[in-house]
């Protein structure tokens, strides 16, 4: 029997986010992405909280009041796996979704509301695009595509080896030559009706795609132990 406390989390949980936020220099954090696998054999004892609490206690113990999102994802296993994000104080307000049609061009949508995405930060950013399924999931693959790795420059040197690459590589140049420069788009997409074509795009310095990553697993909580580390994509 896999069995993982609640007090045991949120001790993980504390010193990964507050190693995130000694990491970043964020002026002011706007808030908290997490996003749990949680295995179908993990067995909780000493609950007394929803695990949104759980999350919550740990996360805010080190950033204050600060809205966060929780995205769960049930698997096989007998392992909970949580990758937090922070994000920039401004990069909501940046934050942008379009319900376009099927023929529109996510590129020269993306480059005519550069204004509203640059704010003269351009050069220092990275693009995430969520493309696909619903607006909801299109603003959530947007954020997860801020967490893939910044690897543009091998895709050009290489060539494209699909549509997604090939889109990544054009809306680089595009948004080169309207005077937008940046390090880098990274797309996420899922499946969607043929009559319509969500696109939401985020944006994020490259500080600002740090990830800390906890694993529990029963082995290792027997030992007292767990696996943390941050990332930058």
């Amino acid at each position: 029997m896999i069995l993982i406390g609640q007090d045991d989390l949120i001790r993980q949980i504390e010193p990964a986010v507050r190693k995130l936020c000694a990491s970043m220099d964020i002026t002011r954090i706007g808030g908290c992405s997490v996003f749990v696998t949680l295995g179908m054999d993990v067995q909780w004892h000493d609950v007394t909280k929803t695990l949104a609490q759980i999350v919550e206690a740990g996360v805010l113990q080190q950033t204050g009041d600060v809205p966060i999102e929780i995205h769960y994802n049930i698997v096989p296993g007998s392992s909970i796996k949580l990758r937090i994000a922070l994000s920039d104080g401004d990069a909501q307000v940046r934050a942008l979704l379009k319900m376009l049609n099927p023929s529109d061009s996510i590129v020269d949508w993306a480059v005519q509301a550069a204004p509203s995405w640059d704010q003269g930060r351009s050069a220092n950013q990275v693009l995430g695009l969520g493309i696909g399924g619903n607006p909801e999931l299109a603003m959530q693959m947007a954020r997860v595509a801020l967490f893939e790795p910044h690897d543009i420059a091998r895709v050009i040197a290489r060539g494209a080896n699909d549509w997604c690459e090939q889109l990544r590589v054009e809306m680089m140049s595009a948004c080169a030559s309207a005077g937008y420069p940046v390090k880098d788009v990274l797309i996420v997409t899922a499946p969607t009706h043929a009559g319509t074509k969500p696109v939401a795009l985020m944006c994020g310095e490259p500080f600002a795609n740090r990830v800390a990553h906890i694993v529990l697993n029963g082995d290792l909580m027997q030992r007292g132990a767990a696996v943390t580390a941050l990332s930058s994509c």
